[in-house]
């Protein structure tokens, strides 16, 4: 009987060897649960899972990167109709005080026309009353005008595309 006990010692030993080298097999901290402990395959379809939400991530910070860019270039050409417009109104007052300045300097001379203040004043005062009630002329073009007319035949040229696009598959 005791020939056979260092046998069966060595058979054991490694049974329980293989049991534990089968059964137990490698973990790793979780990724998505740090506490918890992963398998190998568990943590490969962590891996996959996380890709695939940090690409979708990347893909909708992507469409928030570009309607900000849309907006920034809204704002920018809003800045630059407002300035055109600060610039129409000083051009006018502009204008206006030069017409102020030469009658002044017709009265100190002396060579004043009252006909022409006349026909002066009453031009300016009818172009300040139907600049302020936003009368234009008919050729004016303001830089909303513009604009609208600008985004109509741009929308009219993207319904022709769409319709061409579906129609010719």
């Amino acid at each position: 009987m005791k020939k056979w006990i260092v046998p069966s010692i060595l058979i054991a030993v490694m049974a329980v060897g293989t049991f534990l080298t089968i059964s137990c097999q490698s973990k790793v901290a979780s990724l998505v649960s740090p506490a918890e402990k992963v398998t190998r395959p568990e943590f490969e379809e962590e891996v996959i899972e996380q890709r695939l939400r940090l690409e979708m991530q990347g893909a909708q910070l992507g469409l928030a990167l570009e309607e900000h860019d849309k907006r920034r270039v809204a704002f920018n050409e809003t800045v630059e109709r407002k300035r055109d417009e600060l610039d129409a109104q000083d051009k006018k007052m502009a204008g206006l005080i030069d017409i102020v300045q030469t009658v002044s300097l017709q009265a100190a001379n002396g060579t004043v026309n009252p006909t022409g203040i006349l026909t002066l004043g009453i031009s300016t005062l009818a172009g300040v009353l139907l600049g302020a009630l936003g009368i234009k002329r008919p050729g004016d073009v303001t830089p909303d005008v513009a604009k609208k007319r600008e985004d109509d035949s741009w929308d009219e040229a993207t319904e022709v595309a769409t319709k061409n696009v579906k129609a010719n598959p």
